[in-house]
């Protein structure tokens, strides 16, 4: 019922937003050096106050995935994922929960991202 009432309001735009008339995203080759050795970290603020626009009320989410295997090592819920000793402290708990830091951490370069760059210089 939504296709047909899509196709009838706006023919050209429901054929545009059609997956398959799109080219496809090109994917390279993943590369590491070996399990653990490279991991990623980003904060998301789906679940926010600003995001849910409900006042008060919101989490947010930051969490660490090891690149090889691409399995989510650590994650937690956040009363604000923008904060950066926030975020150091759950780096500091994935370290001490882990017993192991990555090699190399990649991160967004967010102002967020500043303690945990510096705990993870000072633990390397």
């Amino acid at each position: 019922m939504t296709r047909t009432i899509m196709a009838q309001n706006d023919p050209l735009g429901f054929d545009l937003r059609y997956r398959a008339a799109r080219a496809p995203i090109p994917r390279g080759v993943l590369t590491s050096r070996g399990l653990n050795h490279e991991g990623s970290a980003d904060g998301h603020e789906k679940f926010s106050s600003l995001a849910l626009q409900m006042g008060p009320v919101g989490f947010g989410i930051y969490a660490f995935r090891e690149k090889l295997s691409g399995r989510m090592l650590h994650g937690a819920c956040v009363p604000n994922a923008r904060k950066s000793s926030t975020v150091a402290h759950v780096y500091f708990d994935m370290v001490s929960s882990h017993g192991k830091i990555f090699r190399q951490l990649t991160v967004d370069h967010g102002s967020e991202t500043g303690d945990m760059y510096a705990a993870h210089v000072a633990l390397r």
